[in-house]
This record gives structure tokens, C-alpha cells and sequence, in this order.
């Protein structure tokens, strides 16, 4: 199977009941490209992206500059 076949594949199982990845890993995956991409924004861009994050109407706060700054150290 090549590599294209095999990534088609992957997409497509993606969130259905076959993909049996745990959704804390999908989230802790998201949350490492998510501190490659904002490492370099300035900290008052951040606090407006954390602000649209934790909109706080579903009273769930979720500590996300956290997160990243403790993967930023997974990058350098």
C-alpha cells in the first residue's frame, strides 16, 4: 500500500468508531502543534485566543496557555 493510500485511509477513520484513539490524545496532539504555531506571538495575542477559548458559558475553564508553554519545552 503506499504512503498516499494508507494516509487516505487514516483520514477517513478519523472520529469514527474504528479510530480508537483516546480524545485526550487527539487533544494533547493538538495542543503540541498548537505551541509550535503560537511560540512566537506576542503574550497579548495569546490572552485574545484564550479569551475566545474560555468563553466561560459553559463554565468549564480550560487552561490552554498553560498547556502550550509546558510543550514548548518538548520543541526546542
Amino acid at each position: 500500500m503506499k504512503m498516499k493510500e494508507k494516509h487516505l485511509q487514516q483520514i477517513n477513520k478519523y472520529n469514527t468508531p474504528e479510530d480508537h484513539r483516546s480524545h485526550n490524545e487527539k487533544v494533547d496532539r493538538l495542543l503540541r502543534a498548537l505551541a509550535i504555531e503560537l511560540k512566537d506571538l506576542p503574550f497579548e495575542k495569546q490572552r485574545n485566543i484564550d479569551y475566545i477559548i474560555n468563553d466561560l458559558r459553559d463554565g468549564y475553564r480550560f487552561n490552554w496557555l498553560e498547556i502550550v508553554e509546558h510543550n514548548r519545552a518538548f520543541i526546542a
